[in-house]
């Protein structure tokens, strides 16, 4: 799952230059690790072009952005 996850985000970064991505449901995610692996990745891909990880974490849990946090940001749902 996570190589096809990973091929999914090479496919839109590459095919249609996309810039990010929203990660959607990561309050479900067991192993958070794999956001910084992500978001990396799609950092890697992009190449020299801005890249941002956004997640869609309810409730929103702030520990996923900031220094130390995976996500670029983190999608509100009640803004």
């Amino acid at each position: 799952a996570r190589h096809f996850i990973k091929r999914k985000v090479s496919h839109w970064v590459r095919r249609f230059h996309f810039d990010g991505i929203r990660y959607d449901a990561v309050s479900q995610m067991r192993e958070r690790h794999f956001l910084h692996e992500l978001a990396a990745w799609g950092r890697e891909v992009a190449g020299a072009k801005p890249f941002y990880a956004i997640a869609e974490c309810l409730p929103i849990d702030l520990s996923l952005v900031g220094p130390d946090g995976a996500m670029d940001g983190c999608w509100n749902d009640t803004f």
